[in-house]
């Protein structure tokens, strides 16, 4: 398994597993994913974005890509005394999961958040992700925030 910073020529890989990660996600109930968006413009330009700006790695395993993560660190806000990171997508293919990738895509992007003078570092997963929020947790991050969501055609009688 190699972790390596991801490069333009991987774009068309990396859509392909953010489209699993999202349909993954609503699969679980978030229906407010919209799979496809990562092959729209604003899918594209997002990419860019940690391509050029930001930062985003892959995994590979015999030459293929298998899995990904991005991350930025956020404006400063005002009210807090760090500056805070943000990881916003890590996905692993699943037949490569529990072979360690997931980890080392998480440990290669700590560190380099870590190496840019970033202590704190948050994310965000679906509660019902169990799997992904004891992942998270075994590498240390612990649930600070409950972030609520209303999603009317579930609501409806």
């Amino acid at each position: 398994m190699k972790i390596r910073s991801a490069k333009k020529e991987d774009i068309k890989d990396i859509q392909d597993l953010r489209y699993l990660l999202a349909k993954y996600e609503k699969d679980l109930g978030l229906n407010i994913v919209v799979p496809e968006w990562g092959y729209t413009e604003a899918g594209e330009k997002d990419l860019d974005y940690f391509l050029n700006q930001q930062y985003i790695y892959v995994a590979e395993e015999n030459e293929q890509i298998v899995g990904f993560i991005t991350a930025e660190v956020l404006k400063k806000k005002v009210w807090y005394n760090v500056q805070l990171g943000s990881i916003n997508n890590i996905f692993v293919l699943e037949e490569y999961r529990g072979k360690g990738i997931g980890k080392a895509l998480m440990k290669t992007m700590m560190n380099t958040l870590q190496d840019v003078g970033i202590t704190n570092i948050q994310l965000e997963a679906y509660s019902k992700n169990s799997k992904a929020i004891k992942f998270y947790e075994k590498l240390g991050f612990e649930k600070c925030n409950i972030q609520m969501l209303y999603q009317e055609e579930k609501n409806k009688e």
